[in-house]
């Protein structure tokens, strides 16, 4: 798997279109549907819905959500290395309305003092979060499963492979669980 070839179907994603993610990607078109060929070749089946917008397969879902969690893990060592863009990163989290109205309240105040990143709240209840878990569209979430799935954490605090560090543990510090 290239994570290449990963970017470019996540940009597809994120933009709608073939060529909305060339010009995000700074490549051509051509390149974009290059990529996404090679993935689909690699992964043997179709991942992309050519149609406007664009939008993930189930299969492409998987792939995208794998994706979005090496982007995060990306950006999160070049910025430990101090490296990193100038930017803001955005993590996008699921969060039901009792834990927003209760244990999250802290993980917000916290984040509000982050100049490295913003946080962006899907605000769904527990079957929501579970459903844009699997499909990639957050990175992590809280929901009422106490294990967690392959690829699914079971609240953010215990898998923080899917956020930032400082995610984790602020959420971490703001529930014991």
């Amino acid at each position: 798997m290239n994570f290449e070839h990963l970017k470019a179907l996540s940009a597809i994603v994120e933009t709608g279109s073939f060529d909305a993610a060339a010009t995000l990607l700074g490549i051509t078109p051509s390149a974009v549907s290059q990529r996404i060929k090679a993935l689909e070749t690699s992964a043997g089946q179709i991942l992309v819905r050519r149609s406007l917008p664009s939008s993930p397969t189930e299969a492409g879902a998987v792939l995208l959500r794998t994706a979005r969690q090496i982007q995060a893990l990306e950006a999160d060592a070049l910025q430990s290395l101090g490296q990193g863009p100038e930017g803001r990163a955005t993590v996008a989290l699921a969060v039901n309305a009792d834990s927003l109205a209760t244990w999250f309240i802290p993980v917000l105040h916290d984040a509000a003092t982050w100049s490295d990143a913003v946080l962006d709240l899907h605000i769904e209840d527990q079957d929501h979060s579970s459903r844009l878990l699997r499909q990639g569209d957050v990175l992590g979430g809280s929901h009422h499963r106490s294990k967690s799935r392959r690829g699914m954490p079971g609240r953010v605090a215990r898998r923080n492979a899917l956020c930032p560090g400082r995610l984790a543990r602020t959420a971490a510090t703001a529930r014991s669980f």
